[in-house]
């Protein structure tokens, strides 16, 4: 099988039984275009008539397309030319009678290779707007650490939990969080503890859960206050209460 035969011959503009012919020769041919294929092994790899395949094959000869010899008690030996009149423009093949035995190659240059001499220009899209003004630029913000612990309640927390709130902290500001919002967040946290008598317990969230699970989003309702309630009466009071008409 020559595949490079075979794409010569599809280049070629032929009618469709005769390129079928001529495919199936090259299908049996060596790179230099000589193959020996029978009547038979051409009808079984072209489904056409004997006859048909005969009569194409005298055609194909005529116009220069193949050339063929015959021995007694052998089978036809055809040797291919499909570049006689080839339209491909990817490699054409030399005469056997030219002893130079020249091919001539595209040689396969990578894109990427700005030596590579053409005689097509190179066409240069320009961008219409210019990319430092067509681009956004998000800088994120940053929370202050040092006004972030002292707004947040006291606990017994270890102190190694502000290693891991401030990761979650950065991590709501690329979620389009804003400072404010946040340390707003603490003030009421800790405003609703301190009413609440926490400071300085275990019941003070860790910093890294509470912006973690969500706690951050609040709401801090602040407890109720108690209602003043009226102080007993002695009980010399209640004497002179029991005492009156």
């Amino acid at each position: 099988m020559s595949i490079r035969l075979m794409t010569m011959v599809w280049d070629m503009e032929l009618p469709t039984t005769h390129k079928i012919v001529l495919l199936a020769l090259a299908d049996n041919a060596n790179d230099e275009g000589i193959c020996w294929p029978s009547i038979t092994t051409l009808e079984k790899k072209t489904s056409l008539h004997r006859a048909t395949i005969i009569r194409i094959i005298s055609n194909l000869e005529e116009k220069s397309h193949l050339s063929r010899s015959s021995e007694a008690g052998k089978t036809n030996t055809y040797r291919l030319n499909p570049s006689h009149s080839a339209t491909s423009s990817t490699e054409r093949l030399v005469s056997q009678d030219d002893h130079t035995r020249r091919t001539e190659r595209p040689v396969p240059v990578a894109q990427s290779d700005y030596t590579r001499r053409t005689a097509r220009p190179r066409t240069i899209i320009e961008p219409s707007i210019e990319p430092s003004l067509n681009t956004q630029t998000r800088v994120r913000e940053v929370v202050d650490i040092i006004e972030l612990k002292s707004k947040y309640p006291k606990g017994t927390y270890a102190g190694i939990a502000w290693m891991d709130a401030e990761r979650a902290c950065n991590q709501l500001l690329d979620e389009g969080e804003t400072p404010e919002t946040i340390l707003a967040a603490v003030t009421q946290y800790a405003a609703q503890q301190s009413a609440m008598g926490r400071i300085g317990t275990q019941f003070i969230t860790s910093p890294a859960k509470f912006f973690r699970s969500g706690l951050w989003r609040g709401p801090f309702p602040l407890p109720e206050k108690p209602q003043p309630v009226k102080p007993k009466s002695t009980w010399l009071e209640q004497e002179d209460d029991d005492a009156q008409p």
